[in-house]
């Protein structure tokens, strides 16, 4: 069971899959480019800030994946979260296609990836749905991703996506924006940042039912 806040962290690193950004005339193709051999490991740092605390409750978590076959674009992945809240630390593995899609098991990283089956301009936007669980009950998640532009960033040549999300459950809905950057030489996303407002059912002092606002930030970094 995942907590509500996140299915933010998986969409961001699901787009942290190797996906070749190439040019064909004035449009980019996005694709999986899976590498037999290659580990991806990156560090989630999640915020949550509750009303009436000092500060917001924050946590350090981890991921990696493993290639361990590729076959027809297809890889086989070995895949591991590491002290996230909701989340076994058990080792899974899936099978992954040259979409970012998941051809058999469970890979939350990948389940909401979604990649455009054509070229993209920049400026043009992709969209994708999923349905997902977590500790507030099963939650559809509306994703709307757009290629801002290619850029230099820190020295890498960079594709930058913006990223807009919706949560529509029957316990908690949310809105969230954020940045992915994707690296251009080897597909690899570098750096990703999300703010996302989450509103879950509580009780006031009085024990009467309400609604409460919980801002979240998530940031993703590449080792």
């Amino acid at each position: 069971m995942r907590l509500p806040w996140t299915g933010t962290a998986l969409l961001v690193l699901a787009l942290a899959s190797p996906a070749q950004v190439s040019r064909q005339g004035d449009r980019y193709l996005l694709r999986v480019k899976w590498q037999k051999g290659h580990s991806y490991t990156y560090t989630i740092s999640t915020k949550v800030t509750v009303p009436g605390a000092r500060e917001p409750i924050g946590q350090v978590s981890s991921y990696v994946m493993k290639v361990k076959d590729v076959r027809n674009g297809v890889a086989t992945l070995e895949y591991q979260f590491r002290n996230v809240q909701g989340m076994s630390d058990k080792v899974e593995t899936a099978k992954v296609d040259s979409h970012g899609k998941t051809v058999s098991g469970d890979s939350p990283a990948t389940e909401l990836a979604g990649l455009p089956d054509r070229p993209l301009r920049i400026g043009e936007t992709w969209s994708n749905t999923t349905t997902t669980e977590s500790l507030m009950g099963k939650m559809t998640i509306r994703n709307a991703l757009t290629l801002k532009k290619i850029d230099t960033v820190g020295g890498k040549k960079v594709a930058v996506l913006s990223l807009a999300m919706k949560l529509d459950g029957a316990k908690v809905k949310g809105t969230g924006s954020g940045t992915v950057y994707v690296d251009v030489a080897d597909g690899m996303t570098v750096r990703a940042e999300m703010e996302q407002r989450l509103t879950v059912p509580t009780t006031d002092k009085r024990g009467v039912a309400a609604k409460q606002v919980l801002p979240v930030t998530v940031t993703i970094r590449r080792k």
